[in-house]
């Protein structure tokens, strides 16, 4: 004996629309990205966001070689450099005066 007829779906009324929440996703991101986790240094514990333990461990792995996380490392840098404000002088970032 089966559990439905021939033809009949396993899930008449189907997936609701908006359950998959696409628009949703960037806050989601967000919201995990700043969540805190406990870290230990140096023998110390402490809060420190996701994002931040994320990054530390791509720098780490950048510096030990890895040339996908040396490639990834570089590439955030670049971003993070061209999102630098101008000097209050107009002048060029990182010039000496």
């Amino acid at each position: 004996m089966t559990k439905y007829r021939p033809g009949q779906s396993g899930n008449p009324s189907g997936r609701p629309k908006g359950s998959k929440n696409k628009k949703n996703l960037p806050n989601r991101v967000k919201k995990a990205a700043t969540e805190k986790v406990v870290v230990q240094e140096g023998g110390r514990k402490r809060k420190v966001a996701k994002l931040d333990v994320a990054l530390t461990q791509m720098m780490n792995k950048a510096a030990q070689g890895d040339p996908s996380f040396m490639k990834m490392a570089l590439a955030e840098l670049k971003k993070a450099e061209a999102a630098e404000p101008m000097t209050a002088a107009g002048g060029v970032r990182g010039s000496r005066p």
